[in-house]
């Protein structure tokens, strides 16, 4: 780790939480090669995590972002990954080349460092439940002989209904 990070000016960490990432960044010989550096925390993790992780590099003089990844592994590096990225604009900005490598679609979600994690929690949350729904009209359609086929094809078009009713919802 101290080789990398001496060897980058930009630290770029995914690992499974963030306690393996501490486990990794937070030693005295890390911590000083860091310092002037920019970290990008890619791990799993929660809003009080990246206030955490934000304190701790405030403390250590290293700039920070914390990101979440909405793709799955083979998605990565590809003009359709998505991540997002929360903490100061000035930092994202500039390093924006680099995070696009990561994802062609690179979004800034605001400089609260918590709103990447929260976006992320809530995008898995509505994605999870629309996949269970999904599962449930299935397994509906199956029970009264609907070919699952008829189901999709017939499911697709009413999207955008759904879509208008989340826009709805969030204007009220």
């Amino acid at each position: 780790v101290t080789e990398a990070v001496e060897a980058s000016s930009v630290v770029v960490v995914c690992v499974l939480d963030y306690a393996a990432s501490h486990a990794l960044l937070h030693t005295p010989d890390v911590t000083t090669k860091l310092r002037g550096k920019v970290v990008v925390q890619l791990s799993t993790g929660i809003p009080r995590e990246a206030r955490e992780g934000e304190a701790w590099a405030k403390q250590h003089g290293v700039a920070y972002l914390d990101g979440a990844i909405m793709s799955y592994p083979k998605g990565i590096g590809t003009p359709e990954c998505t991540i997002l990225y929360a903490g100061p604009k000035e930092v994202f900005e500039a390093h924006k080349p680099l995070l696009l490598s990561l994802g062609g679609n690179t979004l800034f979600v605001g400089e609260n460092i918590g709103t990447a994690c929260v976006l992320d929690s809530s995008i898995l949350s509505f994605y999870y439940g629309a996949t269970l729904a999904f599962l449930q009209g299935a397994a509906l359609c199956a029970s009264e002989g609907v070919p699952l086929d008829t189901y999709l094809s017939t499911l697709l078009p009413t999207l955008p209904v759904l879509a208008d009713t989340m826009q709805t919802s969030v204007e009220m």
